[in-house]
């Protein structure tokens, strides 16, 4: 992620797939294992469209930009902060709801109580179906002083399936 530059790339592993979608400021270039020749059966496969990266590009740039996103238009911040355990942590968690033109999910994120490092966050679609997922977050890297997390290692709510890791390997602004 090169914020000044409006350059953002991510590269996902699928099985036996490489993904990667390289974004400037008015170009997008899709590649998998290598070649931006894909088959439209291949696309669908891997449900690779225009429209998916640009999702992808922007709810990554949200989380990679946590917690100083809560600070967005939109975003509804809980009256209340409950004093709770986290990923083996003690930590403050802080429910979020969001206008509904913004979105519709609600999220927990949860503050270390000694530093206020944000140790993972949380969401639902439907809080009383126990869906949605839940990240913790490991290491930090320093982008121009601050500190961001530098690896996210996602579950699910219902089962604590381990769906997967994600990992900055570099950013500037």
């Amino acid at each position: 992620m090169d914020l000044s530059q409006s350059k953002f790339e991510l590269i996902q592993r699928r099985n036996d797939d490489l993904i990667s979608y390289s974004f400037t400021s008015d170009s997008l270039q899709t590649e998998v294992n290598g070649s931006s020749e894909i088959s439209e059966d291949l696309r669908q496969q891997l449900n690779i469209s225009n429209d998916r990266a640009n999702m992808l590009r922007n709810y990554y740039t949200y989380l990679w930009l946590l917690p100083m996103k809560l600070t967005d238009p939109g975003t509804v911040l809980d009256d209340s902060v409950i004093e709770t355990t986290y990923d083996g942590y003690p930590v403050y968690k802080l429910k979020v709801t969001y206008d509904l033109e913004v979105g519709h999910d609600t999220w927990y994120f949860y503050f270390d109580r000694k530093d206020f490092q944000m140790r993972g966050y949380q969401f639902f679609h439907d809080e009383m179906k126990n869906d949605g997922e839940y990240i913790t977050l490991s290491g930090l890297i320093k982008v121009d002083g601050l500190l961001l997390p530098s690896e996210r290692r996602w579950f699910t709510n219902l089962d604590n399936t381990y769906l997967g890791t994600d990992r900055m390997a570099s950013a500037r602004d």
